[in-house]
């Protein structure tokens, strides 16, 4: 472990402060409350709780499916496996919010290491939510990528297995339709600044 910073309040009381090592090694940089750190997949469980905000606050459920707001995703494929050395088929299922939050949408990631097949093959080549793409890559907004990824076969039917994916990225572009905000606006009203997450 090269660093870390650990504190621990009740009722705002600080009881423990502790911190070893480095938060940037190269800088030798040491952590402390105030030092600021990329979370990566730490953003899903924040995405999770809007969603769940919305899911409070609207008519949208859990088993709600994903076309009625994305019509693009109305009539997905599968390509077993991931591969299109197989026959694509319909899915059997629509796509739902629950399937979206627990990886089991049969989308996948552009990540070598957690995704599945030729399908993770295209969404890297077209730069589809990939770690390197940025908010607005050259495919544009979330809009625009979550569109192209609806052309892409899903890598196994809805419901049937775990597969890590960018389903929260499509919970995020669903939070924006139903809320008529963007996702950064809609997670800072009702998650992050009530919890005075400021950074």
């Amino acid at each position: 472990l090269p660093g870390y910073y650990l504190a621990i309040y009740a009722e705002d009381r600080l009881l423990v402060e502790r911190a070893m090592g480095f938060a940037d090694e190269k800088r030798q940089l040491r952590p402390t409350g105030d030092t600021l750190y990329a979370i990566a997949s730490m953003t899903k469980p924040l995405t999770a709780i809007a969603m769940l905000h919305l899911i409070e606050s609207s008519e949208l459920t859990l088993d709600s499916e994903i076309s009625d707001f994305l019509p693009a995703f109305a009539s997905p494929m599968v390509a077993p496996d991931g591969s299109y050395d197989k026959q694509l088929v319909l899915a059997k299922t629509p796509i739902t919010i629950r399937q979206l939050m627990t990886h089991t949408s049969g989308l996948t990631y552009s990540s070598t290491v957690t995704g599945v097949g030729d399908i993770a093959d295209a969404y890297r080549d077209l730069e589809i939510l990939t770690l390197e793409a940025s908010a607005e890559s050259r495919l544009g907004n979330l809009g625009d990528h979550i569109d192209s990824l609806a052309e892409l076969p899903l890598v196994a039917h809805p419901g049937t297995e775990f597969n890590y994916s960018v389903g929260y990225d499509v919970l995020a572009r669903i939070i924006e339709v139903v809320s008529k905000k963007t996702f950064e606006t809609y997670l800072n009203e009702y998650v992050l600044d009530p919890l005075g997450m400021m950074d």
